[in-house]
Protein backbone atom coordinates (compact mmCIF):
# COMPACT_ATOMS: atom_id res chain seq x y z
CA UNK A 1 0.00 0.00 0.00
CA UNK A 2 1.58 3.59 -1.02
CA UNK A 3 1.67 5.98 1.46
CA UNK A 4 -0.39 8.78 1.52
CA UNK A 5 2.15 11.96 0.86
CA UNK A 6 -0.39 14.63 1.06
CA UNK A 7 0.24 17.10 3.97
CA UNK A 8 -2.58 18.06 6.14
CA UNK A 9 -4.00 21.27 8.28
CA UNK A 10 -6.44 22.18 10.75
CA UNK A 11 -8.75 21.38 8.41
CA UNK A 12 -7.60 18.31 6.96
CA UNK A 13 -6.32 18.26 3.19
CA UNK A 14 -4.07 20.87 1.90
CA UNK A 15 -6.20 20.80 -1.15
CA UNK A 16 -9.81 20.72 0.64
CA UNK A 17 -8.67 23.78 3.60
CA UNK A 18 -9.51 26.53 1.23
CA UNK A 19 -13.30 25.09 1.14
CA UNK A 20 -13.34 24.32 4.48
CA UNK A 21 -12.47 27.22 5.43
CA UNK A 22 -14.86 28.57 3.92
CA UNK A 23 -17.68 26.61 5.13
CA UNK A 24 -16.65 27.61 8.85
CA UNK A 25 -16.36 31.19 8.38
CA UNK A 26 -20.20 31.02 7.16
CA UNK A 27 -20.96 28.51 9.88
CA UNK A 28 -19.36 30.75 12.38
CA UNK A 29 -21.55 34.13 10.59
CA UNK A 30 -24.85 32.15 11.02
CA UNK A 31 -24.73 31.23 14.28
CA UNK A 32 -28.05 32.17 16.03
CA UNK A 33 -27.55 34.91 18.38
CA UNK A 34 -29.43 34.03 21.98
CA UNK A 35 -32.99 36.02 22.77
CA UNK A 36 -31.17 37.57 25.47
CA UNK A 37 -28.59 38.82 23.80
CA UNK A 38 -30.66 40.13 21.25
CA UNK A 39 -32.42 42.36 23.74
CA UNK A 40 -29.78 43.53 25.49
CA UNK A 41 -28.69 44.81 22.32
CA UNK A 42 -31.76 46.54 20.97
CA UNK A 43 -31.54 48.60 25.04
CA UNK A 44 -28.14 49.37 24.09
CA UNK A 45 -29.47 51.56 21.42
CA UNK A 46 -32.41 52.46 23.50
CA UNK A 47 -30.20 53.32 26.08
CA UNK A 48 -29.68 57.23 25.58
CA UNK A 49 -33.61 58.05 24.55
CA UNK A 50 -33.48 56.60 28.16
CA UNK A 51 -30.93 58.07 29.71
CA UNK A 52 -33.01 61.48 28.03
CA UNK A 53 -36.41 60.47 29.33
CA UNK A 54 -35.23 60.07 32.91
CA UNK A 55 -33.35 63.32 32.76
CA UNK A 56 -36.40 64.96 31.89
CA UNK A 57 -38.07 63.69 34.83
CA UNK A 58 -40.17 60.50 33.57
CA UNK A 59 -40.74 57.97 36.12
CA UNK A 60 -39.40 54.61 34.77
CA UNK A 61 -43.12 53.24 34.62
CA UNK A 62 -44.02 55.43 32.56
CA UNK A 63 -40.82 54.50 30.47
CA UNK A 64 -41.80 50.81 30.65
CA UNK A 65 -45.18 51.67 29.37
CA UNK A 66 -43.82 53.52 26.32
CA UNK A 67 -41.68 50.67 25.21
CA UNK A 68 -44.47 48.43 25.75
CA UNK A 69 -46.43 50.65 23.56
CA UNK A 70 -43.95 50.74 21.46
CA UNK A 71 -43.43 47.20 21.08
CA UNK A 72 -40.41 46.39 23.49
CA UNK A 73 -41.59 44.65 26.29
CA UNK A 74 -39.28 44.18 29.05
CA UNK A 75 -39.76 43.15 32.70
CA UNK A 76 -39.00 46.00 35.51
CA UNK A 77 -36.09 43.96 37.00
CA UNK A 78 -34.40 42.87 33.50
CA UNK A 79 -34.85 47.04 32.93
CA UNK A 80 -32.73 47.56 36.22
CA UNK A 81 -30.35 44.90 35.56
CA UNK A 82 -29.64 46.28 31.89
CA UNK A 83 -29.65 49.44 32.80
CA UNK A 84 -26.67 48.76 35.84
CA UNK A 85 -24.71 47.21 32.89
CA UNK A 86 -24.63 50.02 30.69
CA UNK A 87 -24.20 52.42 33.41
CA UNK A 88 -21.24 50.52 34.75
CA UNK A 89 -19.71 50.62 30.86
CA UNK A 90 -20.65 54.12 30.36
CA UNK A 91 -19.05 55.02 33.97
CA UNK A 92 -15.88 52.59 32.94
CA UNK A 93 -15.28 54.58 29.79
CA UNK A 94 -15.66 57.99 31.19
CA UNK A 95 -12.48 56.31 33.86
CA UNK A 96 -11.10 55.11 31.06
CA UNK A 97 -11.28 58.51 28.75
CA UNK A 98 -9.86 60.42 31.31
CA UNK A 99 -6.72 58.30 32.50
CA UNK A 100 -6.21 58.14 28.92
CA UNK A 101 -6.57 62.25 28.24
CA UNK A 102 -3.19 64.05 27.74
CA UNK A 103 -2.86 67.48 28.88
CA UNK A 104 -3.16 70.44 26.17
CA UNK A 105 -1.65 73.62 27.06
CA UNK A 106 -4.07 76.58 27.06
CA UNK A 107 -3.19 79.64 25.64
CA UNK A 108 -4.03 83.03 27.42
Amino acid sequence: MAADNTKTNLFGRDDAGSEMFTKAIGALDNLETDQETIEAKHFKKLYPSILKAIEQGHSIAKILKTLGDAGFKIHPAKFKKLMAKLDDAKASSATVATENATEVPCER
